[in-house]
């Protein structure tokens, strides 16, 4: 077995013991009151306070913070029930607070408990390297999905197994824009507990309760690319990654992940090094694969930033990829022009 990337360590011996479901899902949750995101935060001035720890433009409120992270737990409770999952190991820079404020509830008293993991790194966010060490090390054999932090699985995923059983087969999938309606009574009501809001009486009132997201939008149009068609390839984002690995990632192999999950066109990176470097065969199934892309709330700027983070550019990726794929004995080369041309056929 690899040496496990120091820091990284499962918080629970892992174990398939809650019944049903037959894969694994893999991800990471922003927790915006820890050191991990929340001093990133270009939080908006108050009224009257101008100091270097707010911003008077480009910024969110703590509203706004707050309805992300409830949104991003209703996608977390998603996937922890459904039915085809038998486990989610959540990759994270703070665990202990994650886990105080997931005890409190309901849902994670009937399903989380058994199935839910969470995996401390260190204070830091979790790479693509941290991924793959993970599933390399504590998930082999298994049928794992990993998504992005804000993408649900929806049908299909009970075929996962089978779609995977032929040796060396992994699956990019495009995304689907749906309108979910769901609940952030429990979900605020938790985060109050724990002294997590900081919001006014009418605030909260707003923030716990029935609430609506409608990805299917004109002004969600952005994205229209990155969605699921039958008509046309994918040009290139992909939210979810299934493979089965059925013998460990060398250190070597693992480096070679090593950039950002959010890096400008990491997806396209991260299918040319299982392709190219692992000799995996790729193949975009969303049309029986479904995976519901969730982000209403604070959504993505392209530009400027109101989080404060500062995406790696895809020529800086790919680059340092190939400089690394090279020491490896590979010498395929991929301009960062190119990437785009990787681009998945939708089945």
């Amino acid at each position: 077995m690899a040496k496990l990337i120091e820091g990284v360590r499962p918080l629970e011996k892992h174990a398939h013991a809650c019944g049903g479901g037959n894969i694994s899902v893999v991800t990471n949750m922003v927790w915006m009151y820890g050191a991990t995101w929340g001093p990133t935060l270009r939080l908006c001035c108050e009224k009257g306070q101008r100091t270097r720890n707010c911003a008077a433009t480009d910024c969110v409120t703590w509203t706004q913070a707050h309805a992300r992270q409830l949104e991003l737990v209703e996608v977390l409770r998603r996937n922890v029930v459904h039915d085809a999952v038998a486990d989610v190991h959540v990759l994270l820079g703070e665990a202990d607070p994650v886990r105080r404020y997931l005890a409190r509830l309901p849902w994670f008293e009937r399903h989380g408990a058994c199935k839910l993991r969470l995996v401390e790194i260190a204070g830091q966010r979790p790479s693509f390297k941290h991924y793959m060490q993970y599933i390399s090390t504590s998930l082999l054999g298994r049928s794992v999905v990993l998504v992005n932090q804000d993408i649900f699985l929806a049908e299909g995923w009970e075929r996962l197994p089978r779609m995977l059983a032929p040796p060396r087969t992994a699956l990019l999938l495009s995304r689907y824009h749906r309108r979910v309606a769901y609940s952030t009574r429990h979900s605020a009501a938790a985060a109050w507990a724990e002294g997590l809001f900081n919001a006014s009486p009418p605030a909260r009132g707003a923030l716990g309760g029935a609430r609506t997201c409608d990805m299917t939008g004109g002004n969600m149009a952005v994205w229209k690319r990155s969605l699921c068609t039958a008509r046309e390839h994918n040009f290139g984002s992909y939210d979810a990654y299934a493979m089965r690995l059925v013998s460990p990632l060398t250190a070597g192999q693992l480096d070679v992940f090593d950039y950002p999950q959010n890096a400008w066109g990491g997806e396209n990176i991260f299918l040319y090094i299982l392709q190219e470097m692992l000799g995996l065969r790729m193949s975009n199934p969303c049309l029986t694969l479904v995976g519901v892309h969730m982000h209403c709330e604070l959504p993505s700027s392209f530009g400027p930033s109101k989080v404060g983070d500062k995406r790696r550019g895809k020529k800086d990726v790919a680059v340092a990829v190939q400089a690394k794929m090279k020491k490896l004995g590979l010498t395929i080369s991929l301009p960062p022009e190119k990437l785009g041309t990787l681009a998945l056929r939708v089945e």
